[in-house]
């Protein structure tokens, strides 16, 4: 609640006074204790749109933030797409795949995306020319470079993206290896195409940009109007089971 208080910028006091508001009705409520027991019981009936088509419709607007996400997300994979197929990249999944994966709803989320890209292609690169280029294509280094980077990949797919970009890398570097694709074109391809996805996800979030700041402090500010309004309802789910 202090936190909402002490922002001053202008455009974000409606959002910031609606949470204070909300967190501070439902700490009153609370406050006065927690129900326990037949009180903890309390009906709530979740109603469904009367009129599900109008209100996909009135989505349909730049201002909805996903459908700005999803106009986004398609202009780049679109451009990915065009720049893979004209420039005769091998493989040319590999851009518009790397535009998805790393194009996110805002500038500084898209910027920190792209860089652990970056960084964890680079790695995994690296890391691929070691054990390949030392040890040969044969089965063994291959496999070994394969079996590594998928470890590597599922145990930090959630927890650390950009080592699991490198734990990818390994092992598309070491199938492709296996399929007897060139070890030094193949990492040239990934290490462009890494590049120009990035590229182009910069571009497009810079083009089409997103009043995150704004957006999220209207739903928390309305969060928290539901929590004070549902502490409420729990409280008086509470005094009606105390009276029957």
């Amino acid at each position: 609640i202090e936190a909402c208080a002490a922002v001053q910028d202008g455009p974000l006091r409606v959002g910031m006074d609606e949470m204070a508001a909300g967190l501070r009705a439902a700490a009153d409520i609370v406050h006065a204790g927690v129900p326990r027991g037949p009180a903890r019981s309390v009906p709530i009936t979740i109603t469904q749109a009367t009129e599900p088509v109008s209100a996909l419709v009135g989505a349909v607007t730049l201002n909805d933030v996903v459908m700005r996400q999803a106009s986004r997300l398609a202009i780049a994979t679109g451009a990915a797409t065009v720049v893979a197929l004209s420039a005769g990249f091998p493989h040319t999944y590999w851009i518009p795949m790397t535009v998805a994966w790393v194009l996110r709803p805002d500038l500084a989320a898209t910027g920190v995306r792209v860089t652990a890209r970056l960084v964890g292609t680079l790695a995994g690169l690296g890391i691929s020319a070691l054990i390949i280029g030392i040890a040969g294509a044969g089965f063994l280094p291959v496999m070994t470079t394969v079996a590594i980077g998928s470890l590597v990949f599922a145990a930090f797919l959630i927890p650390n993206y950009a080592v699991s970009t490198a734990g990818a890398t390994m092992f598309i570097i070491g199938m492709f290896s296996y399929l007897g694709d060139p070890l030094i074109a193949t990492m040239d391809a990934r290490a462009e195409g890494t590049l120009i996805a990035g590229v182009i996800a910069m571009v497009v979030v810079l083009l089409i940009p997103s009043p995150t700041t704004e957006v999220l402090c209207g739903v928390l500010g309305r969060l928290a109007g539901e929590l004070s309004r549902y502490a409420a309802l729990v409280r008086g789910g509470a005094t009606q089971a105390k009276r029957s």
